[in-house]
């Protein structure tokens, strides 16, 4: 019955799921289900957004239109920045100095 779910999803080729899939394979292929159609729901959402956007008198997010199971999963971006990147965008930026003080010549 699994196997039938997951073909019926169309994640594998017919020849890799009746003669290659093993059983370790199936449950992977289960929990990735609900992301086979991100991409379609994905642009669903932006067009409900667009449109709601306009007749809406406060500011909206993507998040309060639908809210799907993968925008928990995202989580907070990481905004950490290293001592060697501070160094290293200090150099680029004296760079750029350098160069519009000397009228673009190094």
């Amino acid at each position: 019955m699994l196997r039938v779910l997951v073909f019926g999803y169309r994640m594998v080729g017919y020849e890799y799921f009746m003669d290659k899939m093993q059983p370790y394979e199936v449950e992977t292929m289960i929990e990735a289900i609900p992301y086979a159609d991100r991409p379609t729901w994905e642009q669903t959402r932006l067009k409900i957004f667009s449109t709601a956007s306009m007749f809406s008198k406060n500011a909206l997010s993507v998040t309060d239109i639908m809210r799907f199971k993968w925008d928990e999963e995202q989580g907070e971006p990481q905004t950490d920045i290293t001592q060697t990147d501070i160094d290293r965008l200090k150099k680029q930026a004296k760079l750029f100095e350098t160069t519009l003080t000397n009228d673009g010549r190094l």
